[in-house]
């Protein structure tokens, strides 16, 4: 909840997609925001973050220099998946 992972995902970097909104507080929390020391700033933090739109606004967040929005990429990524799954054989 507090920004990139250091080293990454390990095992899992191939497989892994990080997509966070500017705002997005899962991804896009303060540093240290769990900590005691910061709990003004985390509470004043948390206090903004009431009614924000940002998880209704992924349609329209760009994820890369073509124009793909998150949720378009999603479904890309999706059927991509669905596509490329083994078939076994039928009778």
């Amino acid at each position: 909840m507090t920004g990139v992972r250091k080293g990454g995902f390990g095992d899992l970097a191939d497989r892994v997609y990080t997509i966070c909104a500017p705002g997005d507080l899962i991804c896009d929390a303060p540093r240290n925001a769990l900590s005691p020391a910061n709990i003004l700033g985390s509470v004043g933090t948390l206090t903004q973050a009431v009614g924000n739109p940002v998880h209704s606004l992924y349609h329209n967040f760009v994820v890369d220099p073509d124009g793909t929005t998150a949720t378009q990429w999603a479904a890309d990524w999706a059927i991509g998946l669905v596509n490329s799954a083994p078939s076994p054989p039928h009778s």
